[in-house]
This record gives structure tokens, C-alpha cells and sequence, in this order.
């Protein structure tokens, strides 16, 4: 994989992390994680969102979170 090809893998890890944390905060009267910290794919494929709470979840391609 070139950088070019990296880079737009990151820019849409990064959509898709901002689409799945909208909905998430969505289903709480009152977020209070905060934004978005840190981003990861974990071993099984889930994208894994970290927030400045510290707190983390797992999101899978249906938009689900644990």
C-alpha cells in the first residue's frame, strides 16, 4: 500500500468513526465522554473509538457499540 492509498484509508476510517460516534452520542440524553481521541481497528475488524474520558468502545458495521 503507497501513502496516497494510506492516507485516503485513514480520511475514511475517520468519516466512518465520526458517523458511528454521532449516532452513539444520539441514544444519550447527555454525552459525557467527550469528542473523539484516538481511533483504532481492533484484531477482529471493529473500528474501536476512544473518547477524552478515557472511556473506549468497539462499533461494528451495522453501527452497533459495546
Amino acid at each position: 500500500m503507497d501513502t496516497h492509498e494510506l492516507i485516503h484509508l485513514k480520511s475514511l476510517m475517520g468519516r466512518r468513526a465520526v458517523e458511528l460516534s454521532e449516532r452513539h452520542r444520539q441514544a444519550f440524553e447527555c454525552w459525557r465522554e467527550g469528542s473523539i481521541e484516538k481511533i483504532w481497528i481492533d484484531n477482529n475488524g471493529n473500528i474501536c473509538i476512544q473518547y477524552e474520558s478515557g472511556s473506549w468502545w468497539h462499533y461494528n458495521d451495522k453501527g452497533e457499540w459495546w
